[in-house]
């Protein structure tokens, strides 16, 4: 696998990486596997606390943390990543802990990767873990379209109560009001329905 396939795979896009290590030997070993053209910023810290700390201020794509940290072993943390953010997360464990870490840590999204990693192991992870965070971010645009939906919907509802009841109009005659209303001053429906409700004080 060529270093620069998972890239590749996701349209070219640049991802932001934190890399959480108390060992300076593996961000450099990371530098080497993720192209700087394709994943960028590349942020690096000790511990726990700062990764927090970074994470307060900042969002990342890729968060990989190598175990085990300086004030905590490092699980704690990679399941914190994924129950407040939508990040992509690899966490190394040594490879006696590999079995273990791995069945608790997927039940997060988070993927295990035993050490030593190869780079073709440890690209591979990474290739997952961005997908995994696609997916979810892809599910997240998509649940927050469909409250948006919803939201109109019962807006809508609002607004022709209103009609029904003071301009006494039918179900049918409030429907085609407002998308007559919506069509002709080119606004949406939902848009249309909260002029409605503010007119009546509702």
């Amino acid at each position: 696998m060529k270093l620069n396939d998972t890239a590749r795979r996701h349209n070219g896009f640049i991802y932001s990486v934190l890399v959480v290590s108390g060992d300076e030997g593996f961000p450099e070993f990371v530098r080497k596997i993720l192209p700087p053209e394709h994943f960028s910023p590349f942020v690096c810290v000790q511990s726990s606390a700062q990764a927090r700390s970074k994470m307060s201020c900042d969002s990342f794509d890729l968060v990989l943390i190598n175990t085990p940290l300086r004030d905590e072993f490092g699980t704690e943390l990679a399941s914190r990543v994924t129950e407040t953010d939508v990040s992509g997360v690899v966490i190394a464990v040594k490879n006696d802990m590999f079995d273990e870490i791995s069945y608790c840590a997927g039940k997060y999204g988070v993927i295990t990767v035993a050490k030593p990693v190869s780079g073709q192991a440890f690209t591979h992870a990474a290739d997952l873990a961005l997908a995994t965070r696609d997916r979810f971010r892809r599910l997240q645009s998509e649940n927050e379209l469909l409250m948006k939906r919803f939201d109109e919907v019962k807006t809508v509802s609002r607004a022709k109560c209103i009609l029904i009841e003071y301009l006494k109009m039918t179900e049918n005659e409030a429907h085609k009001y407002i998308e007559k209303q919506a069509m002709d001053t080119r606004h949406s429906r939902g848009e249309v329905a909260k002029d409605i409700i503010k007119a009546y004080g509702r």
